[in-house]
Protein backbone atom coordinates (compact mmCIF):
# COMPACT_ATOMS: atom_id res chain seq x y z
CA UNK A 1 0.00 0.00 0.00
CA UNK A 2 3.02 2.22 0.69
CA UNK A 3 4.15 2.14 -3.14
CA UNK A 4 0.60 2.04 -4.39
CA UNK A 5 0.32 -1.28 -6.52
CA UNK A 6 -2.09 -4.29 -6.58
CA UNK A 7 -1.56 -7.59 -5.19
CA UNK A 8 -1.82 -10.38 -6.70
CA UNK A 9 -1.86 -13.87 -4.63
CA UNK A 10 -0.72 -17.68 -6.34
CA UNK A 11 -2.66 -19.88 -3.80
CA UNK A 12 -1.66 -23.73 -2.98
CA UNK A 13 -1.96 -24.55 0.76
CA UNK A 14 -3.50 -26.17 3.22
CA UNK A 15 -4.52 -24.60 5.88
CA UNK A 16 -2.94 -23.69 9.68
CA UNK A 17 -1.12 -26.77 10.88
CA UNK A 18 -2.31 -27.88 14.60
CA UNK A 19 0.91 -28.02 15.67
CA UNK A 20 1.65 -24.36 15.15
CA UNK A 21 -1.01 -23.83 18.05
CA UNK A 22 -1.93 -19.90 18.23
CA UNK A 23 1.07 -18.30 16.44
CA UNK A 24 -0.60 -19.80 12.83
CA UNK A 25 -4.24 -17.86 14.12
CA UNK A 26 -2.30 -14.30 15.16
CA UNK A 27 -0.46 -14.74 11.63
CA UNK A 28 -3.71 -15.28 9.57
CA UNK A 29 -5.09 -12.54 12.21
CA UNK A 30 -2.58 -10.25 10.46
CA UNK A 31 -2.83 -11.18 7.25
CA UNK A 32 -6.73 -10.26 7.04
CA UNK A 33 -5.83 -7.14 9.09
CA UNK A 34 -3.91 -6.23 5.83
CA UNK A 35 -6.99 -7.35 3.52
CA UNK A 36 -9.44 -5.34 5.50
CA UNK A 37 -6.99 -1.93 5.56
CA UNK A 38 -6.19 -2.80 1.22
CA UNK A 39 -9.58 -2.40 0.71
CA UNK A 40 -11.06 0.45 -1.54
CA UNK A 41 -7.20 1.40 -1.67
CA UNK A 42 -5.33 -0.60 -4.06
CA UNK A 43 -6.90 -4.11 -6.21
CA UNK A 44 -6.40 -7.75 -4.30
CA UNK A 45 -6.60 -10.51 -6.91
CA UNK A 46 -6.38 -14.41 -5.64
CA UNK A 47 -5.83 -16.87 -8.09
CA UNK A 48 -6.32 -20.33 -6.68
CA UNK A 49 -4.06 -22.90 -8.30
CA UNK A 50 -4.42 -25.75 -6.07
CA UNK A 51 -6.30 -27.27 -2.92
CA UNK A 52 -7.17 -24.27 -0.27
CA UNK A 53 -8.65 -25.27 2.85
CA UNK A 54 -8.99 -23.70 6.65
CA UNK A 55 -7.56 -19.99 7.49
CA UNK A 56 -6.06 -20.01 3.80
CA UNK A 57 -9.40 -19.46 2.09
CA UNK A 58 -10.77 -16.80 4.51
CA UNK A 59 -7.68 -14.40 3.05
CA UNK A 60 -8.70 -14.67 -0.64
CA UNK A 61 -12.61 -14.64 -0.10
CA UNK A 62 -11.94 -10.86 1.41
CA UNK A 63 -10.02 -9.99 -1.83
CA UNK A 64 -11.76 -8.42 -4.97
CA UNK A 65 -10.95 -11.00 -7.28
CA UNK A 66 -11.08 -14.34 -6.93
CA UNK A 67 -9.76 -16.93 -10.17
CA UNK A 68 -9.89 -20.27 -10.06
CA UNK A 69 -8.50 -23.68 -12.00
CA UNK A 70 -10.90 -26.03 -12.70
CA UNK A 71 -10.35 -30.03 -11.80
CA UNK A 72 -7.22 -29.01 -9.71
CA UNK A 73 -8.26 -26.04 -7.57
CA UNK A 74 -10.51 -26.45 -4.72
CA UNK A 75 -11.62 -23.92 -1.55
CA UNK A 76 -13.31 -25.01 1.15
CA UNK A 77 -13.05 -24.44 5.43
CA UNK A 78 -12.65 -27.80 5.67
CA UNK A 79 -12.73 -30.64 3.67
CA UNK A 80 -14.63 -33.94 2.38
CA UNK A 81 -13.34 -35.94 4.91
CA UNK A 82 -14.45 -33.99 7.66
CA UNK A 83 -17.73 -33.45 6.60
CA UNK A 84 -17.91 -37.31 6.45
CA UNK A 85 -16.98 -37.65 9.88
CA UNK A 86 -18.98 -34.93 11.27
CA UNK A 87 -22.54 -34.94 9.14
CA UNK A 88 -22.23 -38.55 7.82
CA UNK A 89 -22.36 -36.84 4.45
CA UNK A 90 -20.57 -37.71 1.34
CA UNK A 91 -19.49 -35.08 -0.68
CA UNK A 92 -16.28 -34.52 -3.25
CA UNK A 93 -13.66 -31.94 -3.12
CA UNK A 94 -15.49 -30.85 -6.62
CA UNK A 95 -19.07 -30.55 -5.29
CA UNK A 96 -17.53 -29.16 -2.37
CA UNK A 97 -15.54 -26.31 -2.80
CA UNK A 98 -14.40 -26.75 -6.69
CA UNK A 99 -13.75 -23.87 -9.43
CA UNK A 100 -17.96 -24.87 -11.03
CA UNK A 101 -18.84 -24.74 -7.85
CA UNK A 102 -17.82 -21.46 -6.71
CA UNK A 103 -18.20 -19.97 -9.97
CA UNK A 104 -21.90 -20.97 -10.64
CA UNK A 105 -23.48 -21.70 -6.89
CA UNK A 106 -21.90 -19.95 -4.86
CA UNK A 107 -20.52 -16.75 -6.21
CA UNK A 108 -17.57 -16.44 -4.61
CA UNK A 109 -15.39 -17.02 -7.59
CA UNK A 110 -15.47 -14.79 -10.51
CA UNK A 111 -13.93 -16.56 -13.33
CA UNK A 112 -12.96 -20.51 -13.69
CA UNK A 113 -10.05 -21.32 -16.23
CA UNK A 114 -8.92 -25.05 -18.09
CA UNK A 115 -5.61 -24.98 -16.91
CA UNK A 116 -2.97 -22.77 -15.28
CA UNK A 117 -1.49 -21.47 -18.33
CA UNK A 118 -4.79 -20.26 -19.49
CA UNK A 119 -5.49 -18.61 -16.41
CA UNK A 120 -2.21 -16.97 -15.95
CA UNK A 121 -2.49 -15.31 -19.16
CA UNK A 122 -5.86 -14.20 -18.76
CA UNK A 123 -4.95 -12.19 -15.16
CA UNK A 124 -2.60 -10.88 -16.60
CA UNK A 125 -4.83 -9.59 -19.46
CA UNK A 126 -7.27 -8.65 -16.47
CA UNK A 127 -5.02 -6.62 -14.79
CA UNK A 128 -3.93 -4.23 -17.83
CA UNK A 129 -7.61 -3.17 -17.50
CA UNK A 130 -7.03 -2.41 -13.65
CA UNK A 131 -5.68 1.43 -11.72
CA UNK A 132 -2.83 1.08 -9.48
CA UNK A 133 -4.33 2.20 -6.59
CA UNK A 134 -7.44 4.00 -5.42
CA UNK A 135 -5.49 7.58 -6.38
CA UNK A 136 -4.97 6.53 -10.28
CA UNK A 137 -7.49 6.72 -13.32
CA UNK A 138 -7.68 3.25 -14.84
CA UNK A 139 -5.87 2.68 -18.23
CA UNK A 140 -6.58 4.64 -21.06
CA UNK A 141 -5.81 3.26 -24.90
CA UNK A 142 -6.30 4.86 -28.18
CA UNK A 143 -9.52 2.80 -30.15
CA UNK A 144 -11.24 3.71 -33.45
CA UNK A 145 -14.01 2.22 -32.07
CA UNK A 146 -16.75 4.75 -31.89
CA UNK A 147 -18.57 4.96 -28.55
CA UNK A 148 -21.71 5.43 -30.30
CA UNK A 149 -21.65 1.83 -30.77
CA UNK A 150 -22.79 1.17 -27.45
CA UNK A 151 -26.05 1.84 -28.33
CA UNK A 152 -26.10 0.24 -31.80
CA UNK A 153 -25.00 -2.54 -29.85
CA UNK A 154 -28.30 -1.78 -27.17
CA UNK A 155 -30.60 -2.10 -29.95
CA UNK A 156 -29.75 -5.07 -31.41
CA UNK A 157 -29.26 -6.87 -27.72
CA UNK A 158 -33.30 -5.86 -27.06
CA UNK A 159 -34.20 -6.83 -30.31
CA UNK A 160 -32.75 -10.24 -29.64
CA UNK A 161 -34.47 -10.51 -26.10
CA UNK A 162 -37.94 -9.33 -26.73
CA UNK A 163 -38.14 -10.35 -30.57
CA UNK A 164 -40.36 -6.82 -31.54
CA UNK A 165 -41.54 -4.56 -34.48
CA UNK A 166 -38.74 -2.33 -33.98
CA UNK A 167 -36.38 -0.38 -31.27
CA UNK A 168 -35.36 2.86 -30.86
CA UNK A 169 -32.82 4.23 -28.65
CA UNK A 170 -33.38 8.22 -28.62
CA UNK A 171 -31.25 10.79 -26.26
CA UNK A 172 -31.94 14.44 -25.75
CA UNK A 173 -29.97 17.15 -27.62
CA UNK A 174 -30.58 21.07 -27.84
CA UNK A 175 -30.84 24.13 -25.69
CA UNK A 176 -33.53 24.47 -22.77
CA UNK A 177 -36.78 24.70 -24.19
CA UNK A 178 -35.39 23.26 -27.87
CA UNK A 179 -35.05 20.17 -26.81
CA UNK A 180 -35.30 17.85 -29.60
CA UNK A 181 -35.15 13.68 -30.02
CA UNK A 182 -32.05 12.73 -31.54
CA UNK A 183 -32.24 8.72 -32.45
CA UNK A 184 -28.53 7.52 -31.71
CA UNK A 185 -29.97 3.81 -33.01
CA UNK A 186 -33.06 2.65 -34.92
CA UNK A 187 -33.26 -1.03 -36.16
CA UNK A 188 -36.07 -2.95 -37.24
CA UNK A 189 -37.71 -6.63 -37.12
CA UNK A 190 -35.91 -7.78 -40.00
CA UNK A 191 -32.84 -4.67 -40.42
CA UNK A 192 -29.77 -6.23 -40.92
CA UNK A 193 -28.13 -2.88 -39.88
CA UNK A 194 -29.13 -0.03 -37.32
CA UNK A 195 -29.49 3.16 -38.29
CA UNK A 196 -29.29 6.94 -36.77
CA UNK A 197 -29.69 10.45 -37.35
CA UNK A 198 -26.48 12.16 -37.78
CA UNK A 199 -24.98 13.93 -34.78
CA UNK A 200 -24.44 17.10 -37.42
CA UNK A 201 -28.32 17.43 -38.58
CA UNK A 202 -29.78 20.37 -37.94
CA UNK A 203 -32.17 20.36 -35.00
CA UNK A 204 -35.11 22.32 -36.43
CA UNK A 205 -35.12 18.76 -38.59
CA UNK A 206 -35.04 16.67 -35.44
CA UNK A 207 -38.95 16.18 -33.37
CA UNK A 208 -39.40 18.56 -30.54
CA UNK A 209 -39.23 16.56 -27.04
CA UNK A 210 -42.12 17.89 -26.00
CA UNK A 211 -44.09 16.42 -29.25
CA UNK A 212 -44.31 13.12 -27.73
CA UNK A 213 -45.82 12.50 -24.73
CA UNK A 214 -44.91 8.62 -23.55
CA UNK A 215 -40.92 9.68 -24.16
CA UNK A 216 -41.38 12.58 -22.41
CA UNK A 217 -43.04 11.51 -18.90
CA UNK A 218 -40.28 8.40 -19.52
CA UNK A 219 -37.20 10.79 -20.19
CA UNK A 220 -38.80 12.93 -16.73
CA UNK A 221 -40.32 10.53 -14.39
CA UNK A 222 -38.02 8.20 -15.06
CA UNK A 223 -40.54 5.20 -15.22
CA UNK A 224 -41.62 2.72 -18.03
CA UNK A 225 -44.60 4.17 -19.96
CA UNK A 226 -46.54 1.99 -21.68
CA UNK A 227 -48.73 2.88 -25.00
CA UNK A 228 -51.61 0.60 -26.28
CA UNK A 229 -52.30 0.96 -29.92
CA UNK A 230 -51.33 -0.68 -33.05
CA UNK A 231 -48.63 -1.40 -32.62
CA UNK A 232 -47.65 -1.53 -28.82
CA UNK A 233 -45.40 1.12 -27.57
CA UNK A 234 -43.27 0.76 -25.04
CA UNK A 235 -40.71 3.39 -23.42
CA UNK A 236 -37.81 2.71 -21.09
CA UNK A 237 -35.98 5.35 -19.26
CA UNK A 238 -31.91 4.81 -19.23
CA UNK A 239 -30.64 6.10 -16.21
CA UNK A 240 -27.14 6.61 -15.37
CA UNK A 241 -26.02 8.05 -11.88
CA UNK A 242 -29.93 9.58 -11.61
CA UNK A 243 -29.64 10.86 -14.54
CA UNK A 244 -31.93 10.31 -17.66
CA UNK A 245 -29.32 9.28 -20.45
CA UNK A 246 -32.10 7.91 -22.96
CA UNK A 247 -35.24 6.72 -23.48
CA UNK A 248 -35.98 3.46 -25.38
CA UNK A 249 -39.03 3.33 -27.53
CA UNK A 250 -39.75 -0.58 -28.17
CA UNK A 251 -42.76 -1.28 -30.70
CA UNK A 252 -44.48 -4.46 -30.87
CA UNK A 253 -47.34 -6.60 -32.33
CA UNK A 254 -48.62 -7.61 -28.70
CA UNK A 255 -47.92 -5.50 -25.11
CA UNK A 256 -45.03 -6.40 -23.15
CA UNK A 257 -45.87 -8.67 -19.94
CA UNK A 258 -44.84 -7.21 -16.60
CA UNK A 259 -41.81 -10.25 -16.91
CA UNK A 260 -40.69 -8.42 -20.23
CA UNK A 261 -40.63 -5.25 -18.62
CA UNK A 262 -38.53 -6.27 -15.59
CA UNK A 263 -35.95 -8.35 -17.81
CA UNK A 264 -35.28 -4.97 -19.84
CA UNK A 265 -35.29 -2.77 -16.78
CA UNK A 266 -32.83 -5.04 -14.94
CA UNK A 267 -30.48 -5.27 -18.39
CA UNK A 268 -30.96 -1.48 -18.69
CA UNK A 269 -29.87 -0.84 -15.23
CA UNK A 270 -26.37 -2.88 -15.52
CA UNK A 271 -25.82 -1.42 -19.30
CA UNK A 272 -26.59 2.00 -17.35
CA UNK A 273 -23.70 1.12 -14.60
CA UNK A 274 -21.26 0.34 -17.18
CA UNK A 275 -22.05 4.03 -19.00
CA UNK A 276 -21.07 5.28 -15.52
CA UNK A 277 -17.68 3.45 -15.01
CA UNK A 278 -16.92 4.32 -18.89
CA UNK A 279 -18.05 8.16 -18.20
CA UNK A 280 -15.88 7.87 -15.08
CA UNK A 281 -12.86 6.86 -16.55
CA UNK A 282 -12.94 9.51 -19.87
CA UNK A 283 -13.59 12.33 -16.81
CA UNK A 284 -10.94 14.22 -15.26
CA UNK A 285 -12.46 13.56 -11.17
CA UNK A 286 -12.13 17.60 -10.28
CA UNK A 287 -13.45 19.35 -13.10
CA UNK A 288 -15.77 16.76 -14.65
CA UNK A 289 -14.20 17.49 -18.47
CA UNK A 290 -13.29 15.18 -20.81
CA UNK A 291 -9.13 14.28 -19.68
CA UNK A 292 -6.48 15.21 -21.90
CA UNK A 293 -6.78 11.33 -23.75
CA UNK A 294 -10.50 11.15 -24.52
CA UNK A 295 -10.90 14.59 -25.40
CA UNK A 296 -7.85 13.96 -28.50
CA UNK A 297 -9.46 10.84 -29.47
CA UNK A 298 -12.74 12.86 -29.70
CA UNK A 299 -11.15 15.45 -31.52
CA UNK A 300 -9.20 13.01 -34.10
CA UNK A 301 -12.45 11.39 -34.80
CA UNK A 302 -14.97 14.41 -35.21
CA UNK A 303 -11.78 15.48 -37.75
CA UNK A 304 -11.40 12.56 -39.36
CA UNK A 305 -15.45 11.98 -39.97
CA UNK A 306 -15.63 15.75 -41.36
CA UNK A 307 -12.46 14.96 -44.17
CA UNK A 308 -14.30 11.73 -45.22
CA UNK A 309 -17.55 13.78 -45.36
CA UNK A 310 -15.65 16.61 -47.70
CA UNK A 311 -15.73 16.67 -51.50
CA UNK A 312 -12.22 15.91 -52.85
CA UNK A 313 -11.19 17.82 -55.43
CA UNK A 314 -10.39 16.65 -58.82
CA UNK A 315 -6.76 17.15 -58.19
CA UNK A 316 -7.13 15.43 -55.00
CA UNK A 317 -6.77 18.16 -52.15
CA UNK A 318 -9.53 18.10 -49.66
CA UNK A 319 -12.89 20.74 -50.72
CA UNK A 320 -14.94 22.33 -49.26
CA UNK A 321 -16.86 20.89 -45.64
CA UNK A 322 -20.40 19.92 -45.96
CA UNK A 323 -22.49 22.27 -44.60
CA UNK A 324 -23.47 22.21 -40.82
CA UNK A 325 -20.85 20.21 -39.38
CA UNK A 326 -19.60 21.62 -36.19
CA UNK A 327 -18.14 19.61 -33.54
CA UNK A 328 -15.27 22.37 -32.01
CA UNK A 329 -15.88 25.66 -29.82
CA UNK A 330 -13.59 27.60 -28.08
CA UNK A 331 -14.06 30.19 -24.99
CA UNK A 332 -11.94 32.97 -24.73
CA UNK A 333 -11.52 36.39 -22.91
CA UNK A 334 -9.68 39.25 -25.10
CA UNK A 335 -6.75 41.05 -23.90
CA UNK A 336 -7.02 39.12 -20.22
CA UNK A 337 -3.60 39.23 -19.40
CA UNK A 338 -3.27 42.86 -20.46
CA UNK A 339 -5.84 43.50 -18.02
CA UNK A 340 -4.27 41.47 -15.40
CA UNK A 341 -1.20 42.89 -15.96
CA UNK A 342 -1.67 46.41 -15.61
CA UNK A 343 -4.65 46.18 -13.46
CA UNK A 344 -3.66 43.99 -11.07
CA UNK A 345 -5.31 40.23 -9.94
CA UNK A 346 -8.12 42.13 -8.33
CA UNK A 347 -9.10 43.29 -11.92
CA UNK A 348 -8.73 40.01 -13.76
CA UNK A 349 -10.73 38.18 -10.71
CA UNK A 350 -13.63 40.60 -11.27
CA UNK A 351 -13.12 39.68 -14.94
CA UNK A 352 -13.47 35.76 -14.43
CA UNK A 353 -16.46 36.51 -12.07
CA UNK A 354 -18.39 38.11 -14.49
CA UNK A 355 -17.61 35.70 -17.04
CA UNK A 356 -18.32 32.62 -14.45
CA UNK A 357 -21.86 34.34 -14.15
CA UNK A 358 -22.38 34.55 -17.93
CA UNK A 359 -21.70 30.75 -17.91
CA UNK A 360 -23.53 29.91 -15.48
CA UNK A 361 -26.45 28.72 -16.17
CA UNK A 362 -24.29 26.08 -19.22
CA UNK A 363 -22.22 24.67 -16.41
CA UNK A 364 -22.50 21.88 -13.67
CA UNK A 365 -21.68 22.95 -9.98
CA UNK A 366 -18.98 20.53 -9.76
CA UNK A 367 -17.16 22.75 -13.00
CA UNK A 368 -14.17 24.81 -12.17
CA UNK A 369 -15.04 27.73 -13.65
CA UNK A 370 -18.21 27.64 -11.54
CA UNK A 371 -16.69 27.09 -8.42
CA UNK A 372 -14.53 29.79 -8.93
CA UNK A 373 -18.00 32.17 -8.90
CA UNK A 374 -19.04 31.38 -5.96
CA UNK A 375 -15.42 31.58 -4.28
CA UNK A 376 -16.95 34.42 -2.09
CA UNK A 377 -19.93 32.41 -1.16
CA UNK A 378 -20.54 28.57 -1.07
CA UNK A 379 -16.88 27.89 -1.74
CA UNK A 380 -16.12 29.63 1.68
CA UNK A 381 -17.93 26.22 3.25
CA UNK A 382 -15.61 23.91 2.44
CA UNK A 383 -13.56 22.11 4.76
CA UNK A 384 -9.99 21.86 4.87
CA UNK A 385 -10.87 17.78 4.10
CA UNK A 386 -12.19 18.37 0.85
CA UNK A 387 -9.72 18.37 -2.33
CA UNK A 388 -10.44 22.55 -2.80
CA UNK A 389 -10.82 24.92 -0.10
CA UNK A 390 -10.62 28.50 0.77
CA UNK A 391 -7.26 29.80 3.29
CA UNK A 392 -7.49 33.29 5.17
CA UNK A 393 -4.71 35.32 4.44
CA UNK A 394 -3.68 35.24 8.11
CA UNK A 395 -3.26 31.84 7.87
CA UNK A 396 -0.53 32.26 4.68
CA UNK A 397 0.94 34.81 6.89
CA UNK A 398 1.67 33.24 9.92
CA UNK A 399 3.11 30.62 7.93
CA UNK A 400 5.42 33.00 5.83
CA UNK A 401 3.85 33.27 2.47
CA UNK A 402 4.22 29.03 2.61
CA UNK A 403 1.56 28.03 -0.64
CA UNK A 404 2.00 24.29 0.04
CA UNK A 405 -1.42 22.99 -0.30
CA UNK A 406 -0.17 20.28 2.40
CA UNK A 407 0.76 23.20 4.74
CA UNK A 408 -3.64 23.85 5.73
CA UNK A 409 -5.09 20.87 4.38
CA UNK A 410 -6.09 18.37 7.36
CA UNK A 411 -6.07 14.82 7.09
CA UNK A 412 -8.34 12.53 8.83
CA UNK A 413 -7.04 9.74 10.69
CA UNK A 414 -8.34 6.90 12.16
CA UNK A 415 -7.19 6.58 15.80
CA UNK A 416 -6.49 2.69 17.55
CA UNK A 417 -5.90 1.93 20.69
CA UNK A 418 -3.65 -1.14 21.26
CA UNK A 419 -2.72 -3.09 24.82
CA UNK A 420 0.56 -2.36 25.77
CA UNK A 421 2.97 -5.45 24.06
CA UNK A 422 3.42 -7.08 28.26
CA UNK A 423 -0.22 -7.31 28.45
CA UNK A 424 -0.62 -9.08 24.89
CA UNK A 425 2.21 -11.03 26.46
CA UNK A 426 0.32 -12.58 28.95
CA UNK A 427 -2.76 -13.12 27.50
CA UNK A 428 -1.18 -15.20 24.92
CA UNK A 429 0.63 -17.20 27.69
CA UNK A 430 -2.79 -18.15 29.58
CA UNK A 431 -3.77 -18.96 26.33
CA UNK A 432 -0.98 -21.05 25.78
CA UNK A 433 -1.56 -23.10 29.14
CA UNK A 434 -5.28 -23.11 28.76
CA UNK A 435 -4.11 -25.70 25.28
CA UNK A 436 -1.59 -27.16 27.07
CA UNK A 437 -3.67 -28.14 29.79
CA UNK A 438 -7.03 -29.00 27.42
CA UNK A 439 -4.25 -31.65 25.71
CA UNK A 440 -3.26 -33.34 29.01
CA UNK A 441 -6.94 -33.74 29.83
CA UNK A 442 -7.56 -35.06 26.08
CA UNK A 443 -4.35 -37.66 26.63
CA UNK A 444 -5.76 -38.56 30.15
CA UNK A 445 -8.97 -39.77 28.57
CA UNK A 446 -7.85 -40.96 25.84
CA UNK A 447 -5.28 -42.62 28.12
Amino acid sequence: MKVGVPVIGLNDSGGARIQEGVASLGGYAEVFQRNVMASGVIPQISLIMGPCAGGAVYSPAMTDFIFMVKDSSYMFVTGPEVVKTVTHEEVTAEELGGAVAHTTKSGVADLAFENDVEALLMLRRFFNYLPLNNREQPPVRPSGDPPERLDLSLAGALRDLLRPLSVTIYRSVGEPGDERWLAHARLGATDAMATADPPWVELDLLPRRDADSARLLAFEQQRIVPVTGDPHRTVFPLVNDGETEAVIDVESARALDAQQQMLVTSFLRVYGNFLGLLDYSERDTLTGLLNRKTFDMSFMNAARESMAASTPDLDGRRGAVAEGQHWLGLLDIDHFKHVNDTLGHQAGDEALRRFASLLMPALRAGDVLARWGERDGSELKRGRTDQSFCISKGDIVGNGYDLSINRYKEVVHAVSEHLPPKEILAKLAMLEAEIQAGMKELERMVA
